[in-house]
């Protein structure tokens, strides 16, 4: 039996935005679309998030607009699947095997475990450089 995955529609435009590199304000270039797996509650949820892209007149430095409240920039998942990944494997002790599987039954979001592997190593590396 096949779920039907829930959309979840998100639209982050701006006209204008004011450029990370140099400050000025920026108008918008286009559009682009961005899908992010997302935590589910009862079948699979993905997030479609429409963003707006600005180019600056003054650098011509090209950019889109801040998501990173949603996920970390090129992330197919959300930071809340991050975090329930994370905390499935650091903070309780499941294995990587175990807390893709626990993902995928819990919360309809199948998350590789070389995946969790990875975010694990990045966030243990994050604690070490900080102490």
């Amino acid at each position: 039996m096949t779920t039907k995955t829930k959309i979840l529609r998100i639209k982050i435009t701006r006209t204008t935005a004011k450029c990370p590199l140099c400050g000025a304000t920026a108008k918008r270039h286009s559009t682009a679309t961005r899908t992010l797996r997302e935590v589910g509650h009862s079948r699979p949820a993905a997030l479609l998030v429409t963003y707006s892209k600005h180019r600056c007149t003054a650098c011509r430095r090209t950019f889109s607009v801040d998501m990173s409240h949603l996920a970390t920039k090129g992330a197919r998942f959300t930071s809340r699947v991050r975090g329930c990944a994370l905390d499935l494997v650091i903070r309780k002790g499941l294995t990587l095997e175990a807390a893709s599987l626990r993902m995928r039954q819990r919360h309809f979001v199948h998350v590789p475990m070389s995946t969790i592997h990875d975010w694990a190593a990045a966030e243990m590396e994050g604690e070490c450089a900080n102490v």
